[in-house]
């Protein structure tokens, strides 16, 4: 038992050490290899945020439901709960982070910002695969219904780039122009 928390702290350190030094992949690695060697001895959030900035999200998943489950406060329950709907986005599981947005507005009502985020995410991912029609709809309802949160400007922006991307580049200049002067 003691050999498996000192190989899970010198995993941890390792991953650390090279998160640090901008080696995600090689971090990822080593917090994998913590987890193997000790299971639940340390789930953390660096590691849970480091695997959700390297796309992993299946794993992101189970450290942020985890996490969530232990947190010692709501904030920090919303922000775990807030970053398991987000991979579940971008893992393409729809279905299941409509459920838990559903659930995350009904617990936090007053976290719209979140929500906002939750919705701005649904328009990229359609963007990306260029379902330009689902994409400008998701994107507008950010920018009206979220215009004041951080999410509004930036939905603001790729509703420019959606009509760029869909041979409106007048319509995408005007919008563009738009945001620079509300939002300089």
């Amino acid at each position: 038992l003691e050999f498996r928390r000192v190989l899970f702290r010198s995993y941890t350190t390792l991953g650390l050490i090279y998160r640090a030094e901008g080696l995600r992949e090689a971090a990822t690695s080593y917090f994998r290899h913590a987890e193997t060697a000790a299971p639940g001895a340390g789930v953390t959030r660096d590691i849970a945020d480091l695997l959700f900035e390297n796309g992993d999200y299946r794993d992101a998943i189970k450290e942020y439901t985890q996490l969530s489950g232990t947190a010692p406060g709501d904030t920090e329950r919303q922000y775990f709960d807030s970053r398991i709907i987000l991979a579940m986005i971008r893992n393409g599981e729809g279905p299941n982070a409509e459920k838990a947005i559903a659930a995350f507005d009904k617990k936090y009502g007053d976290a719209q910002d979140d929500v906002a985020l939750f919705e701005l995410e649904k328009g990229l991912i359609q963007f990306r695969r260029e379902e330009y029609a689902g994409a400008m709809k998701a994107l507008q309802h950010v920018a009206d219904k979220f215009e004041d949160s951080p999410s509004g400007p930036t939905a603001m922006y790729w509703i420019g780039k959606t009509l760029e991307a869909t041979a409106k580049p007048l319509e995408a200049i005007d919008h563009l122009e738009k945001l620079l002067a509300s939002h300089p």
